[in-house]
Formats: C-alpha cells, structure tokens, sequence
C-alpha cells in the first residue's frame, strides 16, 4: 500500500475540512508548485486506492473535493477539534477573530488571539492583516493601548457582519465547537436561545429550517449580549416601521430577552427581521394583503416565463406555493439587504440552462418592482433553481424501493435535491423530503436515505451535498445502485433478458452464459446513463432547422397565414398535426404579444401535447412583413414545435441572440434563396461583411 507522506496528509486533511477547494488555494495554502500539488494527489489517490476507498475527486471546474464515503471515514477517524485546528483557512482564523470581537469579554491584545486560536505572533499578525483588507468598507479594525482590539462601525453593519461569521463558522465540520469555545461569553445561553426559538415556532405556527434552528440562537446570544453592554443600534436605518411593528413576530420578538423595554425600537426591529428573514419550510410570516399580492405576481411570473420559454410547468400551483414559502423570508432580505452571502460559482449550472436563467429573469421583472430593490444574482439563482427542479420533476409511483431526502436547509434546496434524485433514479418511490428533526417522526417504509447530513442507526444511508454537480451525480448513481439490490437491478435484468431474445430471434448463439457475461460488462462500464446523456445533450438550432424547412415569401394577408404557411413544411414531414397549427392561431393575442421578440421575430409555439410529434423548428421570411400585434412589423417568423420542457431550449436561446442582432437581421433581409438565409444563421456576429 502506498505510504502518504506528511504534505500530503495535511492537503487531504485539509480537504477534509475545506470542500471544493481549487488548486490556487491549495498552492497557496500549502507554498506548493502545481507539480508538487499534483504529486501529493497522486499519493493520496494510490493511498486510497489501497484501502478500497474512493479518490479525490475534482469538477469540471478544477475544484478538489472528496466522497461522501471518504469524508465520513476521514471525519470518524481523525474528526477531532485538535486535528481541525491545524487547517483552518486565513478566512477561517479571520472569522474566528471576528467571533471573538463581537462577544469579547474584555481587553484584547496579540497574546489574547496566539492563545485562543494556538498559533505564533507572527501568524496572527498576518490575520489581522488579511482581516483588516476584507472588512466592508463601513466597518473598521481599530487598536489602542488602553482598548486594545476593537471593530469600529455601526451597530448596524457590525451585526450584518456577524450573522455572516457565525454562518460562516458554523458550516465547517467543527463548527458547533469552534462557536462554543471562542464566544465563550454567551456559551450557557445557547440551549436556552435553542428553547425560545421553538417555542417561537410554536407561536408564529412555522418551521424553521434545521440549518437555521441552529444557527440562530448563537446570533441571537451575542446579541442580547450586546445589548447589555451597550452595543445596541441607535442609528437610523432604512426600515418600514409600521410594516415590521404589525407582524406576528415583532409580538414574538418582545419576549425573547429580559430586558426588552429598555430596547432602542430600532433593535426590537432589528430582532424582527432575524425572524422574518429565517427561511422556513412551512408556515405564513407575511400579512395577509403582503402574501396575497406576492402570491399574484408570482403567478403571473410563472405564466410569462412558460410563454416565453414554450413550456408548460405541469404542476403551477404547487410550485407556486414553493416558491411562495421560499420568497417570504427572501421579501425581507432583499427589502433589507441583508442578502444571501454565498458564492454563486458553487451552484454549478449546464450551460445550456443559460438560456432558461435568461428568460427567467426577464419574467421576474414584475417581483423586483413589487419588492422595490433590485434583487441580487443569489436570489434569482434560486429562483432559477425552483424553475429547473419543476421542468424535471418526474417521479414514477412503482413497486420500488422507497426513498426519502433529509436535508437540514430551506424548503428551496431539500426539494431540489429531492427532485434532481428523483431524475436520475426513477425506480425509487420517493417520499417528501424532510428535516432532520422529522426524521425520526417517519412512519412509513423506507429503504434508502439520502441526507446532507450523518444520521445514525440508518443501513442505507448516503451522505449528498445540498447541491451536486454532474459528475458529483454520476458517482452517486454508481454507487447506489451498486449497493441496493431492488428496481434498478431488477429492471436491469429485464432488460438483458430482452436484448438477449431478440439476439436469438434473429441469430445462433453458442454460448449463452458467455454472451450475458460480455453484455453486462458493456453495460457496467458506461458512463453514459440517460440522466447524463439528457443533461450534457445540447441541442442548437441548426440541429433542428433544416434547409427544407426554410422558406422565403413576399407577403402574406396576416399572422394566421404565416403561421400556416411558416408550419407547412413541418406538417409535411409529419413533425406536427393540423391541430398544433390551429392551437398557435387560437393562442395568439395581439394585445399581449409574447411571442415577438425584437421588432422584427416571431416564435409561434404551442404546447408540446398540442400536436408535437418531433422537435422541429422551421423559418419564414416575409419580406414586407406582416403584423404580430398592434405595432410590431415581423419579417422573420420561428415556428417551434417542442416535444419536451427542455430539448428546445438552447435552439430558443439562439433565436433570442438573432432577434436582438440588428447587423445580422440586416443581412438576413438581404437574402434571396433559402440556402443563403440559412448559412447566415451560421454566421458569426460581424462576420456576414467579409
């Protein structure tokens, strides 16, 4: 077996603690060259290869990261705080600090830190430093001799700072020890914020999300710790009293600490808005008017998203009511500015979803006004992700093995993960997904679990993380079904057994038990299952707009006879009924004009059950134009025939570019033959001049 040496045993450590880590940082890190990184990778990968455990793994990103197997292992065997504290971070040594100075007890010098955190002068000189160039701009590290260290801003943005440390902290694997040891102060009040925030619960009839029940009682600790030496928030900041002041958690809130009545109203507020902004998975923290009118308008989004992404979400209402329950704490994070704080590159997206987040966020325009800021590249990611997970919903009630996701965040990702599960093994009945506290309350039959988090006593349990990638998917997939005996090898088999009858309609075998032998070797060594060839599969315009399907004509009497002269040749081919032709005609309103894009495309479509019998896209081009609503004059109509939710999307997308390319639409006008109008789709931007 291969020996590690110390180098490497730190980096795998490391990736321990730090998942998805790229190699700059670990170069960095460690003071390695990249060789020298990939030679450490190298040994612990033959390392693991001895001991029958998974390598490290890397996305198509360059971003390291182990197994869920490997890191349970790892974390068991060497999980301890001493072991973690070797690697932290410059980020996580700054956050630790951080903690310290928002509940520190009393006079803070260089000897305090070296002690607490176990490190030289000198690194805790660098951390200050480090610490000092990633402050926001409104708060500030300040020392003197008769303070010591101190944070100097307002209350505000410190405690803005501070739910983003604790956050922070508590994500890495120790993180409940380190928040217990190094806010020392407020360490006995914990289980009693623990207390208060269910019994809030209880009151407002929501449930909080798993991850947020445990994050919050040490904000809220240091902040009724605060409060009593004086750090309260005095200023005035831009908050809509009489909106916070009538919820049901401003109510709440006036009972969470002893000495509320000699609270500023601005901190009362303050402590409102931790409540209201907590993601929830059940429950109603809007009023009544606030929750009807967000409700529309989502509604309305969905519908304008469907129009202008031809498609049909099967199951609106229910998404909606997701989406709802997500975007009620959102509502108040975005009002307040107190944003998600994540990096967006971790949620990794198919390119060929591009299209979508586009079209998404231009049907999302009427939430942003309703919300009155402009809503941040975090929410609208998530937004994105409810989109894509009801596009892919899919589940198969079958005799199976049941299955259920325990995910300790919001309502968002457990249903996520729950329906990206649910695509990639179809054979498994799954239950709603669950917390963690509802875990145990599960009366019904479960034969595999999948959870972000350990559980105990649990024989098919499979650690996930809350967002996979593909590659992260297709491991899964191995592994799973490599160790559950139920539908997938069952179905398996059943097919075998097919391929293997109709070989022997058709030819002599000689050796039966050789054959199958060699066939399930073939099978087991692909890679590409279908949830993979669905997702990587891009399908470009030019795939499905054929030269017989391109046609130029100088006028017509009005839209109606160009959506049916556009669609002849796709009826011809029998690509599309005469009853999906009459349904673009009957859908189309002049007064909501949807389908034009630019000043000079249309895209009629329908629904795919309308009459779709193969993804087609066909394109004709009058040359005086013809009226798709009351003021626009279109000189190219798209006629596109969908089959599914996605298979056409990244033709759509290409549409979309072309229709807000005026130099290229110039050209196109300019066409005289069917052929010359398509090789201009294959043209570059600027490139139709040489």
């Amino acid at each position: 077996m291969i020996e590690v040496d110390k180098r490497s045993e730190r980096i795998l450590n490391y990736l321990v603690y730090h998942s998805q880590v790229d190699s700059r940082t670990l170069m960095k890190e460690f003071h390695i060259t990249r060789n020298q990184l990939n030679y450490s990778i190298k040994k612990i990968n033959g390392w693991c290869e001895g001991l029958n455990f998974p390598e490290v793994m890397r996305t198509r990103n360059g971003l390291f990261y182990l197994s869920p197997e490997l890191l349970a292992h790892f974390k068991q065997a060497k999980g301890t705080e001493a072991a973690a504290n070797s690697f932290y971070t410059e980020n996580d040594r700054c956050n630790i600090i951080l903690l310290i100075l928002f509940s520190k007890p009393s006079y803070l010098s260089l000897d305090h830190f070296m002690i607490d955190l176990q490190i030289s002068k000198n690194t805790v000189l660098r951390s200050l430093r480090y610490l000092k160039r990633h402050l926001p701009n409104e708060i500030e590290l300040t020392y003197s001799r008769s303070h010591g260290y101190d944070l100097a801003g307002n209350e505000w943005n410190l405690r803005k700072l501070l739910i983003e440390t604790v956050s922070s902290l508590r994500k890495l694997s120790n993180g409940d020890q380190l928040l217990m040891k190094f806010a020392e102060p407020v360490s006995d009040k914990i289980a009693i914020f623990h207390e208060i925030l269910e019994d809030a619960e209880e009151t407002l009839k929501v449930k909080f999300s798993d991850e947020q029940v445990e994050i919050l009682p040490y904000i809220l600790a240091i902040i009724n710790y605060r409060i009593a030496n004086g750090k309260v928030i005095q200023e005035s900041f831009q908050i809509n009293n009489s909106m916070l002041a009538d919820t049901k958690e401003y109510a709440v809130a006036s009972e969470m600490f002893d000495n509320w009545k000699e609270i500023p109203d601005q901190e009362k507020l303050f402590i409102t808005l931790q409540l209201l902004t907590t993601n929830i998975i059940s429950g109603d923290i809007l009023t009544e008017e606030l929750s009807k009118n967000l409700s529309s308008i989502i509604e309305d989004c969905l519908t304008t998203f469907e129009k202008k992404a031809c498609v049909t979400l099967k199951d609106k209402q229910d998404l909606k009511e997701r989406m709802i329950l997500h975007m009620k704490p959102a509502f108040y994070r975005m009002r307040y500015h107190l944003n998600l704080k994540m990096k967006i590159e971790d949620i990794q997206f198919d390119p060929k979803y591009d299209a979508f987040k586009e079209l998404i966020r231009e049907a999302f325009q009427p939430l942003q006004e309703f919300i009155g800021e402009s809503i941040p590249d975090e929410e609208f990611l998530f937004i994105t992700l409810f989109i894509l997970s009801a596009l892919s919903e899919e589940q198969k009630e079958r005799e199976s093995y049941h299955a259920v996701v325990v995910c300790k965040s919001g309502i968002l990702i457990s249903q996520t993960l729950n329906t990206f599960l649910q695509k990639i093994f179809p054979e498994f009945t799954f239950l709603p997904p669950c917390s963690l506290r509802d875990f145990s309350k599960i009366k019904s039959k479960i034969d595999v679990v999948f959870s972000t988090v350990p559980i105990k006593d649990v024989e098919k349990l499979f650690i996930v993380k809350p967002i996979m990638s593909q590659s992260e998917l297709k491991i899964l997939k191995k592994r799973v079904l490599r160790e559950t005996n139920g539908g997938a090898q069952e179905e398996a088999g059943q097919l075998l057994e097919k391929i293997m009858t109709t070989i022997e309609d058709f030819s002599t075998v000689h050796d039966r038990t050789a054959l199958e032998k060699k066939l399930i070797e073939l099978f087991q060594t692909r890679d590409d299952y279908p949830y993979d060839q669905e997702i990587n599969h891009e399908i470009s315009l030019l795939d499905v707009l054929t030269l017989d399907a391109v046609q130029i004509i100088e006028q017509v009497e009005d839209y109606q006879e160009a959506i049916r002269l556009g669609s002849r040749p796709l009826l011809k081919k029998g690509q599309i009924t005469s009853n999906y032709i009459q349904s673009m005609i009957e859908s189309h309103n002049m007064d909501d004009s949807y389908i034009v894009l630019g000043n000079e495309v249309a895209i009629p479509h329908s629904r795919p059950e309308e009459g779709v019998n193969e993804l087609a896209v066909s394109l004709l081009h009058v040359r005086q134009g013809v009226n798709f609503s009351r003021s626009e004059r279109v000189h190219f109509v798209f006629i596109i025939a969908p089959i599914n939710q996605e298979s056409h999307i990244n033709a759509l997308f290409e549409i979309m570019s072309i229709a807000e390319d005026e130099h290229r639409l110039r050209y196109m006008r300019t066409c005289s033959t069917p052929q010359e109008l398509l090789n201009s789709l294959k043209l570059g931007e600027g490139e139709e001049d040489k």
